[in-house]
C-alpha cells in the first residue's frame, strides 16, 4: 500500500458530533432513529454503572443457574443502557396507528420488550458501525 496517497481523514475520520449526539439511521422503512456511537466513553460508563447496580442479582442468578431469569435481566439492562445512552430520538414510530413521541422512559419500555429483540439488534448493529459516523465534511475541509 502506498502510504503517501492515503488520506487518513477521508478513510477514517468520524464526526464527533454524530458520535456523541447521534446520527439518523433508518431502522425500518418507516422508522428513523438518531443513534449515538455504542463504544463512546459515556455509553461505556452508563453500561458499567447499570451492570454494577445489578451485580448482586446477576451473580446470584449465575450461581443458581437461573438462566431464563438471567437472560431476561440482561435484556432489560441492555434496553436500559441503549435508552439512556444510545437512542437520542426517533421519527415514524407508531403503535396501533398512533405516533409515539420519543422519551427515554418509552424507549426503555420498548427496548426491554422481548418481542422487539430485532429492534435492539438493529440498534446495536447501527450504533457499532463506524461508517454510520463518518465525517463527510472533513474530507472537503482538508482539501482547502
Amino acid at each position: 500500500m502506498d502510504l503517501k496517497n492515503l488520506n487518513i481523514f477521508k478513510e477514517l475520520a468520524v464526526d464527533l458530533d454524530k458520535v456523541d449526539n447521534g446520527t439518523w439511521v433508518n431502522v425500518t422503512p418507516t422508522i428513523r432513529m438518531r443513534l449515538a456511537r455504542l463504544d463512546r466513553p459515556e455509553a461505556v460508563a452508563v453500561r458499567t454503572r447499570i451492570r454494577e447496580e445489578h451485580k448482586v442479582s446477576l451473580d446470584l442468578m449465575k450461581t443458581m443457574n437461573r438462566h431464563e431469569e438471567l437472560e431476561e435481566l440482561n435484556r432489560k439492562l441492555l434496553g436500559q443502557t441503549l435508552a439512556e445512552s444510545i437512542v437520542k430520538d426517533w421519527e415514524g414510530l407508531t403503535i396501533n396507528g398512533e405516533d409515539v413521541p420519543f422519551s427515554q422512559e418509552t424507549c426503555e419500555n420498548l427496548l426491554c420488550s422481548p418481542q422487539l429483540g430485532e429492534l435492539v439488534e438493529r440498534i446495536l448493529r447501527f450504533s457499532s458501525n463506524w461508517e454510520s459516523f463518518r465525517a463527510q465534511e472533513i474530507e472537503a475541509a482538508t482539501k482547502n
